[in-house]
């Protein structure tokens, strides 16, 4: 008796998931397994933020106010896959309106906090292509990229974003191959790409005010490895066209990878020399920094962090009062950088790192790095040191990191001692099941600097709440 067509391709399908051995009539045939559910090909997701910035100095001036900001926005980001294959077209507009809070023209305000800012914004901030294979990625166009010292800085309305090509490659075990190449730069209180530096971009809201040079972005090179869940490194090579070539190397070492407090020692390098036309001046710093960590319980992470940067230091003839114009890329932000001495000639101090894609921002990778400060930003050379703790709830609905850290930018030319203390909380509401929604967030992080020089006490509070979609 002939079987029927059924049975025969339930046995026919025993037989491929068995190498040929066919079931008897009494057992049961091999269920086959449900097809996996295919990905739309088009997705959308976004957020929407609402900020309310507080910035109090102890002592203002006419130049440093206290300053307050509020702003409404979000993003929307959507991109479509074709098929199978590994292309896939995104785009991303990001909008901002402070519904009038901050008065009439608040980008001329100093009263109003424009490092959120405190105006409009209006930027289609990504439209690329991607290609994404196992061991392959390249995305070129206008993307939010990220790198140690070519940050997003996503820490208000809208990141800081770029405009080129991304490739990486893995290959051999464990190594990856990184090369990057971004002609234009849109900081995060524009609107717009340009071919500006945070440290030549000019006047630039809420960011350093420098002469506008414009300039031809830069590249990266990277190397990274990483073996298991014990080590990772990676070194970089980064090309600041006309500004600097800045080598940078970091790794972290888990001795101990399955034990339950998970310790770690880290360490980071940086090397970086004036390059081509030299827009900001002489540079040549190194700094070495180290980090141990562990997590004490299943809740709580500790961690200890330390910076050095030592000082340079060049002779010339004439008087401190030239030495904005002696072409070395000198300490800011108050530390001293200049001390005269014989009749007729003065010593410039420097040595910081020049940082033109998180310069003011304090979101580069230093260890010691604050929320309102470092010595990145600073320019500064000197010794820094930090401790840190994460707490989080067992239900991860309340986060909560604390920190103090400490300063030294004294020199030849003087000293200066700075110290801060951050805290930084959120509170998670529902948590995420399928659906639209994808979070609902609110996060304070209020920082308290206290320095030898103007304002001699400084406090920052800033609130936001995010919902997620």
């Amino acid at each position: 008796m002939f079987m029927s067509l059924a049975r025969f391709t339930a046995l026919c399908v025993s037989c491929a998931l068995f190498g040929g051995a066919v079931a008897s009539a009494e057992t049961p045939a091999t269920p086959t397994p449900a097809p996996k559910a295919t990905p739309a090909a088009f997705q959308y997701s976004g957020n929407i933020r609402a900020f309310y910035f507080t910035r109090t100095n102890r002592v203002q001036n006419a130049g440093n106010p206290n300053r307050t900001a509020f702003n409404l926005g979000g993003k929307l980001h959507g991109d479509y896959h074709f098929g199978d294959s590994p292309f896939t077209v995104g785009a991303t507009y990001y909008g901002a309106d402070p519904l009038g809070a901050n008065g009439s023209n608040p980008g001329f305000n100093p009263r109003i906090d424009n490092t959120l800012p405190g105006f409009d914004l209006s930027t289609l901030g990504e439209a690329y292509v991607q290609i994404k294979t196992k061991g392959f990625f390249a995305k070129i166009g206008d993307q939010n990229y990220k790198s140690p010292w070519a940050p997003d800085s996503d820490s208000r309305i809208k990141p800081a974003l770029y405009q080129g090509a991304d490739v990486a490659i893995g290959f051999g075990k464990g190594f990856t191959l990184g090369l990057t190449d971004m002609i234009r730069f849109e900081n995060r209180t524009s609107s717009a790409f340009e071919k500006t530096t945070l440290l030549t971009g000019g006047p630039i809201a809420g960011g350093p005010s420098n002469p506008r040079i414009e300039t031809n972005g830069f590249s990266v090179a990277s190397l990274g490895y990483k073996y298991g869940s014990q080590f990772n490194a990676t070194i970089y090579n980064y090309a600041f066209t006309d500004i600097a070539n800045l080598v940078y190397a970091e790794g972290k070492y888990y001795p101990s990878p399955k034990s339950p407090i998970k310790p770690y020692v880290a360490a980071q390098f940086v090397d970086e020399h004036q390059a081509g036309r030299a827009l900001v001046g002489i540079v040549n710093n190194s700094t070495y920094g180290m980090q141990i960590g562990a997590s004490f319980t299943k809740n709580i992470d500790l961690a200890a962090s330390f910076d050095e940067s030592p000082e340079r230091t060049a002779t010339l003839v004439g008087s401190c009062a030239q030495a904005a114009q002696s072409g070395y890329f000198l300490d800011a932000g108050g530390t001293p950088n200049c001390k005269s001495y014989a009749p007729g000639t003065y010593t410039v101090y420097y040595g910081g790192i020049a940082t033109p894609y998180s310069d003011s921002y304090a979101t580069d990778p230093l260890y010691t790095t604050s929320i309102s400060q470092g010595v990145a930003d600073r320019h500064s050379t000197g010794q820094s040191f930090k401790v840190a703790g994460t707490f989080q709830t067992s239900d991860k609905k309340v986060k909560l990191i604390l920190s103090q850290a400490f300063y030294d930018y004294s020199n030849g030319a003087g000293v200066n001692a700075t110290k801060e203390f951050d805290a930084d909380a959120t509170y998670f509401f529902n948590k995420v099941g399928p659906g639209a929604y994808h979070g609902l967030s609110i996060r304070h992080r209020y920082a308290d600097r206290t320095q030898p020089t103007l304002p001699f006490d400084f406090k920052y509070n800033r609130t936001q709440l995010e919902y997620d979609f």
